[in-house]
Order: structure tokens, then C-alpha cells, then sequence
């Protein structure tokens, strides 16, 4: 069995300098699993884009999800505990 590294912890303004990220790494960013981060991504919960046979997290999207969690606006869509 292969042992995968974990990626590295994210700072905000590491993840506002960035335009996409692996799905592993929002995975950590999000503290959830790998295939949870996947399940996300194929309901659509998690923005995603393709690149070639490649999915990649829309990094400023996902930004903009994690700050509007909590406000009225977003209370009912996107992320939930």
C-alpha cells in the first residue's frame, strides 16, 4: 500500500494568491477526507473545473464560500456543518 503525503497547511493569503488547487489540497484547507472532497465535487457542493482529464478547485470561489458561511445570504446554500 502506497503511502500518501498530506499537503501542507494554508495560510489566506497563500490560498488568495493561488487560482486553483488540487482536490487533496482542499480537502486539508476544508479539513475533510479525500473522498469526501471528491463526493463534494461530483454533487457540485465544491466549484470545480476541468483541465484537460485534470479537476481542479476554483481557488477564489472556494474563498468566497468559506468567508460568506454564516451570513444571512449563504446561511441556507453552500457549506453546512
Amino acid at each position: 500500500m502506497s503511502q500518501r503525503t498530506l499537503p501542507k497547511a494554508m495560510t489566506v493569503e497563500e490560498l488568495r494568491s493561488r487560482l486553483t488547487l488540487s482536490l487533496p489540497e482542499a480537502a486539508a484547507l476544508l479539513g475533510v477526507s479525500r473522498p469526501h472532497i471528491y463526493s463534494l465535487a461530483n454533487r457540485g457542493e465544491v466549484p470545480t473545473l476541468r483541465l484537460g482529464a485534470r479537476r481542479v478547485v476554483s481557488a477564489p470561489l472556494l474563498l468566497q464560500m468559506l468567508l460568506s458561511v454564516g451570513t444571512s445570504e449563504s446561511s441556507s446554500e453552500g457549506l453546512t456543518a
